[in-house]
């Protein structure tokens, strides 16, 4: 069974690679056209918090996309694996940005057309699988696809960092204009879960799922690592993003129960909806 799952894994690795490549030449190729047919932002995981993978692209005809290739003047190297969807920001006034978070826990913003880095942020060290009980990622830094807020231009993304003691699962708010960490931020998830008496565990737990935001609340969910190691709840915080400060905590009454899906939470906006997986000794 586990040489299935390595399989899997490695075969998931090429796949995200290729999609991100893919991604990438979308981008660039629509960006290409005329002002009147620029790309529309693709500013959360599948472009809305439906997570209906929507896109609305007027450049991008069915007779442009059979023509479509990857462009020869992109380079667009960035330090670390990428698991998170890349997104794409392109201000009214101001310039247009690929941005890119990886494992290695640095967060780039890329020109769209070259690949040239505008600017890089570094969240902190990465933590090592070594210094985990469980998981399938070599290091972890940046898993779960962030989200940008286009009014106040900023991104926000959730990182596993190498501490003295202990993981630290931080909650991080990024200008888009370069890069810096902004005043008040990050957030320390497991500080604040403990302030409240909840079950929380920064070795065993993962964030993994994509980030809602509506308005100016942010939803940020967590699931275990691979190989369901040790005792946890799926999680998911609530963020006041003025703040910021952890508004409420929703998790689930068994053990276990995380919330793996890579689109993470999804809205009606109204309502917000996810599913759970792995749940143990659970009850009716």
């Amino acid at each position: 069974m586990a040489r299935g799952w390595e399989n899997w894994d490695r075969r998931r690795q090429r796949v995200l690679r290729a999609g991100i490549v893919v991604l990438c030449a979308l981008i660039i190729g629509a960006a290409s056209q005329a002002d009147t047919a620029r790309a529309d932002d693709v500013l959360t995981y599948h472009n809305g918090p439906s997570r209906a993978g929507l896109y609305r692209v007027p450049g991008l005809t069915l007779g442009a996309a059979r023509a479509l290739r990857l462009d020869p003047k992109f380079h667009g190297a960035v330090q670390g694996h990428v698991y998170a969807q890349p997104l794409f920001w392109h201000p009214a006034a101001g310039r247009a940005l690929l941005v890119v978070a990886t494992e290695s826990n640095f967060v780039y913003g890329l020109d769209p057309q070259s690949g040239q880095v505008v600017w890089r942020t570094g969240l902190g060290p990465p933590v090592p699988r070594s210094a985990l009980p469980c998981g399938n990622i070599d290091p972890v830094g940046v898993t779960g696809t962030p989200v940008i807020d286009p009014k106040s231009g900023v991104v926000y993304l959730a990182s596993l960092s190498r501490n003295l003691d202990r993981p630290l699962q931080r909650i991080f708010a990024l200008s888009l204009k370069d890069g810096a960490i902004v005043p008040g931020w990050p957030l320390d998830v497991g500080g604040e879960l403990r302030k409240q008496k909840r079950a929380f565990s920064e070795r065993i737990q993962q964030q993994r799922g994509a980030l809602l935001l509506l308005g100016s609340t942010l939803y940020v969910p967590y699931g275990g690592a691979w190989g369901d190691c040790g005792r946890y709840r799926g999680t998911i915080v609530q963020i006041e993003t003025a703040s910021p400060k952890l508004d409420a905590v929703w998790q689930t009454r068994a053990n276990g129960g995380g919330i793996w899906a890579i689109g993470g939470p999804s809205s009606d906006g109204v309502s917000i909806f996810v599913t759970t997986g792995n749940t143990f000794d659970a009850k009716e």
